[in-house]
């Protein structure tokens, strides 16, 4: 006959002795670990809508919230101390022994749910990359969300890991921007923000304060929601989600009194749901609440001040560009177009830009090209030879000069020459186009460089129809234009469609034309911020991006392109002018607008005005510095306020124990 509960301390309490004076801690719910990853991945998914083509800019701060939720409550720590004292030897080597696994287990909990953020994020968001290969677009973005995994991992279990989380996820992209092979900032949840009011807070803290903010949101909304969520849920559901937080074994489950095997109740420290003692809600919610609202507030002051931040000044002059855009079929790599396809079809879209400014100059006369390389004008209507070397004699009247433009703008691999481009057919032909339009003309030419290796780099011919500069591409894209590894990657993938590696340029980013000072970015580097700031600091007062995103079929790529160019823009305060063979072209003011937009895949040649500009923003002076230094204060006062909170826990638990129950005896 077993002896009375109420007089033995049997029950709860029994079963504390007999598993060697620990309570039981009872395990993470396996139905709320999935909600949790289910959580995560949805709200990355949300937060990938946010993104080019879609657009919808407001999702990213709903999403940024549910992976709050799921990474911080996660795997929280379940404290120092389930034990009520080491009374033996082995009884103080396995408490030893959980201090170190639980953390570990809650990392490896919070990194989990992280990994599912990362692919609901990545998966939509760089799905442009299964055009290439599928094998190679899940290695990326597997590889893409592990950065978010790792952020996730460190991040302080519950309530700490909201102030700790948005830092280490905004230090995580980062990183993502710079290793490996470069860094490959597509993705970037920047990106979906260049229509919402958050865009003008690049000008002060750049793109990555856009990341920031992005994520302070969202723990702000949660908190928020946290604060008013109801304090008790159903019984089986609240426990599941208290589960899943870490909230049930971070103390004693159910204490005796006086041996009786009354429970006291759940503490829910580090937790979003689940019993607290009695006040403790009320406790918890209004600092709670406070907080969100002071963050959602803070945030709406920083983009309030940024539409008065400086933008780069007033306009120093202006100059009429034109950027052409050759137009053709999207979706064939560059093997499968010839490179004379797409040289002829730029050539064209010059010749329709010649065309219509001697119309608008001469007002009904023709221009024709002599044998003697002079120009003849007739009364009839405009036509343009087209024979080899026949651009080098055309040219309009002084009278259409006025409407000329300033600069015209070819796209990066539009020309293609076998061997030097000096004393090249193609280089005759645009030094023809520059002196008949008397302006300017910028054009991407690559070359190889023997057997493995070849050049990527734009030049700058002058009216007189002299090459007058030269840029070398810098920021090469991996597997694109060169092959890391290559040895060892062919064993794995047909590397046939990157034949040579690109070398990479040196800089400045700069070329000095009559036409101003030009910020060149081609193609891939428009996604790096450092590259605009090193055009600006290098005297750039106009920023030129010759692209070609015409492997990709669909638009997603070169929408997120086009989004990189106005966060460019913005960041530096400069007008900004893209070319593309076959879209995304487009005119850009300093704050971000889009002027003009091409069709894609159509031949188009986009003319306007656009300035020029020498002033500064906070960023160009700053960089990114003061927004990682605050992501490291954050992440400190995360962890702190957690090592604080659990020796708080331990301290309540010991004072508890302390006191004599109803026997009279000390628990």
């Amino acid at each position: 006959m077993l002896p009375d509960a109420s007089v033995t301390g049997a029950g709860n309490g029994d079963r504390r002795a007999r598993s060697g004076g620990r309570s039981a801690t009872p395990r993470h719910h396996p139905l709320a670990t999935w909600a949790r990853l289910a959580t995560g991945a949805v709200g990355g998914a949300i937060m990938a809508l946010s993104l080019p083509p879609w657009g919808w800019w407001v999702l990213a701060f709903p999403g940024a919230a549910l992976c709050v939720w799921a990474v911080s409550g996660a795997g929280a720590l379940t404290g120092p101390g389930h034990a009520n004292d080491a009374r033996s030897a082995s009884t103080g080597i396995s408490l030893s022994l959980r201090r170190v696994r639980e953390p570990l287990r809650g990392a490896l909990r919070r990194a989990s749910a992280g990994l599912a953020c990362g692919l609901g994020l990545f998966v939509p968001g760089l799905w442009w990359s299964l055009h290439f290969n599928w094998y190679g677009a899940a290695v990326l973005m597997i590889a893409e969300s592990l950065f978010i995994t790792a952020a996730a991992a460190l991040v302080p279990p519950g309530r700490a890991g909201i102030v700790a989380l948005p830092g280490l996820m905004t230090v995580a992209e980062w990183l993502r921007w710079r290793w490996p092979f470069g860094g490959l900032p597509p993705g970037s949840v920047a990106l979906g923000q260049v229509s919402s009011p958050l865009a003008g807070t690049a000008r002060l803290g750049g793109e990555i304060l856009i990341v920031f903010l992005v994520w302070v949101t969202g723990a702000g909304l949660l908190a928020i929601l946290e604060s008013a969520w109801p304090a008790r849920w159903p019984g089986s559901l609240r426990r599941a989600v208290a589960d899943s937080t870490g909230t049930i074994g971070q103390t004693d489950v159910a204490e005796d009194i006086g041996g009786s095997g009354n429970v006291r109740g759940i503490e829910a420290r580090d937790g979003f749901a689940g019993e607290r003692p009695e006040g403790g809600a009320a406790r918890h919610r209004g600092p709670l609440f406070a907080a969100g609202v002071l963050t959602i507030v803070a945030v709406l002051g920083i983009t309030f001040a940024a539409a008065y931040a400086p933008d780069g000044g007033r306009a120093v002059s202006h100059v009429r560009i034109a950027a052409v855009q050759g137009g053709g079929i999207r979706g064939d790599s560059a093997l499968q177009v010839p490179a004379a396809t797409v040289f002829n079809a730029a050539v064209a879209a010059t010749e329709r830009l010649l065309e219509e400014e001697c119309r608008n100059g001469i007002a009904g006369h023709a221009v024709h090209d002599t044998e003697d390389g002079s120009a003849a004008v007739s009364p009839s209507e405009v036509t343009v030879a087209r024979r080899p070397g026949a651009t080098a004699g055309r040219h309009c009247t002084a009278a259409s000069r006025r409407s000329n433009p300033d600069l015209v703008i070819w796209p990066e691999d539009t020309v293609a020459v076998d061997g030097p481009f000096t004393g090249s057919y193609e280089e005759a032909e645009l030094s023809g186009f520059a002196r008949s339009l008397h302006a300017t003309l910028e054009a991407g030419v690559t070359r190889p460089v023997g057997v493995a290796s070849g050049e990527n780099f734009s030049v700058a011919i002058a009216p007189s129809g002299k090459v007058v500069s030269r840029y070398e591409k810098m920021h090469r894209v991996p597997f694109g234009e060169y092959v890391p590894f290559r040895s060892f990657f062919s064993h794995f993938a047909n590397l046939n469609e990157v034949p040579r590696d690109a070398i990479p340029g040196k800089g400045p980013p700069i070329l000095a034309t009559p036409a101003g000072r030009l910020g060149m970015m081609i193609s891939f580097e428009v996604f790096f911020p450092r590259q605009g700031r090193d055009a600006v600091r290098s005297g750039g007062r106009l920023l030129i991006v010759p692209t070609n995103t015409s492997s990709y079929a669909k638009s997603q790529m070169p929408g997120q392109e086009l989004a990189a160019a106005r966060l460019r823009a913005i960041e530096e305060g400069r007008d900004l002018v893209q070319a593309a063979p076959t879209g995304y072209s487009a005119v850009i003011t300093n704050r971000g607008k889009v002027v003009e937009v091409s069709v894609l895949g159509r031949q188009q040649v986009l003319v306007g005005a656009v300035a020029l500009r020498t002033g500064d923003t906070v960023y160009e002076r700053t960089g990114d510095l003061p927004v990682l230094l605050l992501c490291l204060l954050l992440t400190v006062a995360g962890w702190v306020v957690d090592i604080r909170s659990r020796d708080e826990t331990v301290a309540a638990r010991n004072e508890r124990r302390s006191v004599p129950n109803a026997n009279g005896l000390v628990a």
